[in-house]
C-alpha cells in the first residue's frame, strides 16, 4: 500500500551524448550517397560547414554571398559566418532543387528539423552508418579543433554561446599537442 520509491531520485549516469561519427562513417555515407543527391549535400553541410539539423533545413541561397555562408542559428540565435570550400560550392551547384532551400524533401519543400532528423537517420541506415546528424556535428568540431581552430574560432563557426562547449573539443587536442611538445 506504500510505494517505498516515492521521493527516491534515480541515479544519473554520465554519458558523452550522441556518438560521434568516424571518418569511416563519412566514407561509407559518401560511397552510398553520391554528389548531386540531397542526402549527400545535407551530410556535407553538417560536416564541412558545421550546421545543425535545425539550420540545414532553413539554409538557402539567400544565406550565401560568393563563397560565404551567414545565418542566424535556430538554437542560439547566434550569427555564424563560414567560408565554403570549393568542393562544397560545387556540391551545392550539383544538387537540384525547386526552391531557395539547399536541402529539400521529395516534394521540393523545406523539411522540419524533426522530419529531417528521421529522414537523415534512414539515409544513414542505407549507408550502414548507425549514427545521427548530431554525431556528425561532433566529428566536424573535432576535425576543426584538430586542424588548429581555437576556442573562439569554434564558438564563431558553430554558433555556440558557452565557451565550455568549445573547450570540449579544444582541450583534448591541446592536451595531446602539449604532451607531444
Amino acid at each position: 500500500s506504500v510505494d517505498p520509491t516515492i521521493g527516491v531520485e534515480p541515479p544519473s549516469y554520465k554519458t558523452d551524448g550522441f556518438p560521434p561519427w568516424t571518418v569511416e562513417d563519412v566514407v561509407a555515407f559518401r560511397t552510398a550517397h553520391k554528389v548531386g543527391t540531397v542526402e549527400r549535400l545535407a551530410m556535407e553541410l553538417m560536416l564541412l560547414a558545421g550546421l545543425r539539423r535545425s539550420d540545414v533545413v532553413v539554409v538557402g541561397r539567400q544565406h550565401i554571398s560568393g563563397r560565404v555562408l551567414s545565418i542566424d542559428t535556430a538554437k542560439t540565435g547566434a550569427r555564424i559566418t563560414v567560408e565554403l570550400s570549393d568542393e562544397l560550392v560545387k556540391m551545392i551547384e550539383a544538387t537540384p532543387r525547386k526552391g531557395l532551400h539547399l536541402v529539400e524533401n521529395a516534394f521540393g519543400k523545406a523539411f522540419t528539423k524533426e522530419s529531417f532528423g528521421n529522414w537523415f537517420r534512414i539515409k544513414c541506415t542505407e549507408a550502414n552508418v548507425t549514427k545521427s546528424a548530431h554525431g556528425l556535428r561532433k566529428l566536424s568540431a573535432t576535425l576543426a579543433a584538430e586542424g588548429g581552430a581555437a576556442t573562439h574560432q569554434l564558438l564563431a563557426q558553430y554558433g555556440w554561446t558557452n565557451i565550455a562547449t568549445a573547450e570540449i573539443y579544444t582541450k583534448g587536442v591541446d592536451r595531446k599537442r602539449l604532451g607531444i611538445e
